[in-house]
């Protein structure tokens, strides 16, 4: 195998060349036990260099992807989507309307981006306000986002898994959204308030 690295974080692209067909591109990385693990994620035909190859690796969040969990793991907490499966086990709302709702942002909108993240990042108001930014979803919507983003944060409080830096910093944005969203009269803001009061 012929590798050409980058210093992408803690782990890198290689290419590994084969005896027919494309070369194709790798994600490595050495898991908490020095075990190396590794993803293909496109040709040499799709990406003919390192920085196209890159940029792919980027988009597909590789780093979080593969990272997002050891890292987690060796710091004693959890991913933002280890979160959201203890959520649904244990405090989705019963009521039919409100868990298909939640469980449409949650697959189509929030995982998708999050899924791989640590529940620090998540509690940070710059990337959070960022990915919202540039979400393609009208402002109600972004508004039913922010509700579920509020609910899970809090959560994760309520669990424990997050540090005094993430919910002193995430209180007040999360709080900032509440807020406007009861005055906005949001409709799953209510059904929010109302699941939160079902499990207190």
């Amino acid at each position: 195998m012929r590798r050409t690295r980058n210093s992408f974080q803690k782990g890198y692209i290689a290419l590994h060349k084969r005896a027919s067909g494309d070369h194709v591109w790798i994600f490595r990385r050495r898991d908490n036990n020095g075990v190396q693990r590794g993803e293909i994620f496109g040709t040499i035909s799709q990406f003919r260099n390192l920085s196209r190859a890159r940029a792919e690796a980027e988009r597909l969040k590789l780093r979080e992807k593969h990272l997002g969990a050891d890292n987690a793991e060796k710091n004693g907490t959890i991913t933002f989507g280890q979160l959201v499966d203890r959520y649904k086990k244990e405090q989705m709302p019963e009521r039919y309307s409100t868990r298909h709702c939640y469980t449409s942002w949650l697959d189509v909108h929030i995982l998708p981006r999050w899924r791989h993240s640590s529940i620090e990042s998540v509690a940070d108001p710059l990337n959070v306000e960022q990915w919202l930014s540039e979400v393609d979803l009208a402002p109600k919507s972004k508004g039913h986002v922010r509700c579920l983003m509020n609910i899970l944060f809090t959560f994760a409080m309520e669990m424990e898994t997050i540090s005094n830096w993430s919910q002193s910093n995430g209180t007040g944005l999360y709080q900032r959204w509440n807020k406007a969203e009861v005055q906005a009269g949001d409709p799953i803001s209510a059904s929010g308030r109302s699941a939160a009061k079902e499990h207190s």
